[in-house]
Parts: C-alpha cells; sequence; structure tokens
C-alpha cells in the first residue's frame, strides 16, 4: 500500500505514505508539515486489518459484520490489555517443498504450542494469522479453532502485502510476529533492532509417525525462537520439561505423507549429464540439484576457451564470447536444452534397467546363500538330502536316487 499509495495520504514537503490517520498526525507533529494529497481511510493499523479480513465462504458484507466476534479461543470477547499480540505470517510459516517443510501441519503446531503455553502459564495471547484466501483451503477452520483468520487478497504488482500486515499489525499493538523473514520489518520503517525483540523465528524439525507417539519435545515439527526476555523464558523451561509435546492427529500424518509424496514429485530429476550421465532436479532453480551449476563447475556438455579457460554452457554464450574475445580455441561441445533433458524413453529404460539389476541381485543373494549352507557337504550328504525331501513330498520310501 505504500509502495502504490493506496488509500493512503503522501506529504507534499517530504513525499512519505502515510496510511492511517493516526500516522498522519504524528507526522504532522514531528515534522511541521501539512499539507498531502490523497486521502487515509482508516484510524489505525488495527481497522486496517479489519477492513482486509474476509472469511471463507462468506460474502464481504457477511465479514464485515463478524468481524468484532472473533474466531479464536484466545480471542472472543474485549480484548485483554494483559495479553501478548502475535500476528502469524502463514505463507512463511506453510514454506514450500523443503525436506523439512510441514504445510499446513506447521502452522497447527505453532498454534497449538502457544495454546499450551497459555495453559500452563498465566499467560494469554492474541493470536491473528494472516494468509492468502487460497493457502489453506479446505484447513480454513482448523485455524480458526486456535487464531482469529485475516484473508487478504495478494496482487502480483504488491507481492509482499501480506508481510506488510504481519509487521504493521504487531506493531501497532507493541507485540510479536512469527515468520523466518529476516526483513519485513523494512516494510514499515523498522530497523534492525526493532526486529530483533519483536520478531518469533522457528526451526523446522522432522516429523515421523513413530517419533510422533512419544512425548519428548525432539518430536515436535517446530521449534519457536522468540526474542530474548520474559516470554522466551518461559518457552524454554517449559520445553526442558518436556511440556510442550504436541500430540499430531491422524489427519496431520495423512497430510503430511501426500504433501512429502507431492514434494518428491516435483523433485524427480528433469535433466542428465551427457558426459557423466548424472542427474539433476532443474537446470538452474533454486534449493534444487542443478544442471547448470554441475556444467560451469566441471566443464561438462561445454565449450571451454582454451586461451582464457572459461566455460560456455551453450552455443549462444560460446559465440557471444569468440565474438567479443577472438579466442579461436576451445574443446568440448555444446548441447542443445533439448538433449539435456531426461524423455518419457528415457526414464522407462532406467525404470527397466533399476528392475533387472534388483532380480539379478535378489538372484546373487540366493546362490551365495545355497553355496554357504551347502557347500561344504559331501555328494553323499546332498544324495541324502534329496532322498529325505523326495520321501516327505511324495510320501514315498525311495531308498537312492
Amino acid at each position: 500500500m505504500r509502495q502504490l499509495k493506496h488509500a493512503s495520504a503522501t506529504c507534499m514537503d517530504c513525499d512519505e505514505v502515510l496510511i492511517t490517520s493516526r500516522e498522519l498526525s504524528l507526522h504532522s507533529d514531528e515534522t511541521g508539515h501539512g499539507k498531502f494529497t490523497g486521502e487515509v481511510i482508516v484510524a489505525n493499523l488495527r481497522e486496517l486489518g479489519d477492513l482486509t479480513r474476509v472469511d471463507a465462504g462468506a460474502s464481504h458484507e457477511e465479514s464485515a459484520d463478524s468481524l468484532s466476534s472473533g474466531s479464536s479461543a484466545y480471542n472472543r470477547g474485549e480484548e485483554d490489555e494483559d495479553s501478548v499480540y502475535i500476528s502469524l505470517d502463514a505463507q512463511n510459516i506453510m514454506g514450500r517443498d523443503g525436506p523439512n517443510n510441514q504445510g499446513i501441519v506447521g502452522l497447527i503446531n505453532i498454534l497449538k504450542q502457544l495454546r499450551i503455553i497459555s495453559e500452563k502459564t498465566d499467560l494469554t495471547f492474541q493470536l491473528e494469522t494472516i494468509a492468502p484466501p487460497w493457502a489453506f483451503k479446505k484447513f480454513i477452520d482448523r485455524i480458526k479453532e486456535f487464531s482469529r483468520l485475516i484473508l487478504v487478497t495478494i496482487w502480483p504488482e504488491d507481492k509482499e502485502l501480506d508481510d506488510y500486515l504481519v509487521a504493521s499489525l504487531a506493531s501497532a499493538h507493541d507485540g510479536f510476529y512469527v515468520s523466518n523473514d529476516k526483513s519485513m520489518h523494512q516494510h514499515i520503517g523498522k530497523d534492525d533492532d526493532w526486529a530483533k525483540m519483536h520478531r518469533i523465528g522457528f526451526k523446522r524439525l522432522r516429523i515421523t509417525e513413530d517419533l510422533a507417539q512419544e512425548a519428548t519435545f525432539a518430536t515436535k515439527s517446530i521449534e519457536l525462537l522468540f526474542p530474548d526476555g520474559p516470554l522466551s523464558d518461559t518457552y524454554n523451561e517449559l520445553k526442558d520439561k518436556q511440556e510442550l509435546f504436541v500430540k499430531t492427529e491422524e489427519w496431520e500424518l495423512q497430510y503430511l505423507e501426500k504433501f512429502d509424496e507431492k514434494r518428491k514429485r516435483k523433485l524427480v530429476p528433469k535433466y542428465v549429464c551427457p558426459v557423466c550421465d548424472e542427474q539433476f532436479q532443474s537446470w538452474n532453480k533454486m534449493e534444487t540439484t542443478k544442471l547448470q551449476q554441475h556444467m560451469l563447475e566441471t566443464g561438462h556438455a561445454c565449450r571451454i576457451c582454451e586461451d582464457c579457460s572459461t566455460v560456455l554452457p551453450s552455443a549462444n554464450s560460446f559465440s557471444l564470447h569468440k565474438k567479443q574475445t577472438g579466442h579461436e580455441n576451445y574443446s568440448g561441445e555444446n548441447f542443445m536444452m533439448s538433449e539435456l533433458k531426461i524423455s518419457k524413453e528415457m526414464r522407462e529404460e532406467a525404470r527397466k534397467k533399476e528392475a533387472a539389476e534388483a532380480a539379478e541381485g535378489k538372484k546373487r543373494a540366493i546362490e551365495e546363500a545355497v553355496k554357504e549352507i551347502y557347500g561344504g557337504m559331501t555328494e553323499t550328504d546332498l544324495e541324502k538330502l534329496v532322498i529325505k525331501c523326495y520321501n516327505e513330498i511324495l510320501g514315498e520310501e525311495v531308498g537312492h536316487m
């Protein structure tokens, strides 16, 4: 909103963008500036949060009527002046496709931990989860069991709007926000010292079905990293006493299994090095194994300038280098992108090869086992064993073979 100057006032003297009447008043008092363009539509950031909240399954009008009721056991009724405010950056917490991300289960885990803290201490929390409408789908009601839910539409030209709201709400309530985004505070003009005092980070820990049955802190999917202070001391004390165990429900285990399968499908190798046959998940995508990086590091499937040792991974980079430098001595060759991709035929051939190798390995293992068992037996011993088996199977008495 500040970047696009939507629903805001801009100071004509210093060009600062102000989005609430409170900000505008403070700015005028502190600077003496009095000329503004545009118009603010809310008095404070809390009202801004109310305006951006849209409950799932309700119209805008219905959502506006329900704003005052809240949707969490922690938020119903009048706001407790002694409660600790925490806004949660749902997209950041849910993560993407990394091996230790748990999607919606990670977010639920944090909310459950905060409930446990409240139950075991005299602390109360005012929780607000900020997310785009598509983030939860059928899990919206599960979030609303623990927290007020603010759904905000994020447009391509304003992709950081949810981050802005998360930090703004934490600032307005002089509370905290949960996110591993270490630059979010810059959206609202706060410095690093403010972020260190207000940002709650987290560390993901892997969950398994076996571990989920054990009541130990290590089985939790996420460990919260509070800023230094009383809240951090309380959390660490409960953690050390093994009192922060979060039971993983059956639906969560099923979700994690599907989530992991989806992640693995995305990480299936799509490229292969034609020199060493090593396979890669992408050309150069973040958080994957990258063929381009492999080529640049090894020189495989590349032209290499013998005059300056530059590695050129594509025909275009080769032509450009030759034109710019005039160098004429090269080794290696370039490949077209289509030649580096793993085709369906190649994948099927690899599958058959793996199956054949597995069958061959099983056959060798059986042969080794038979050799180990019977290798020390004499011919007479073997004949006796065969006769015994024959008699037992056919029920006939045979003296010799």
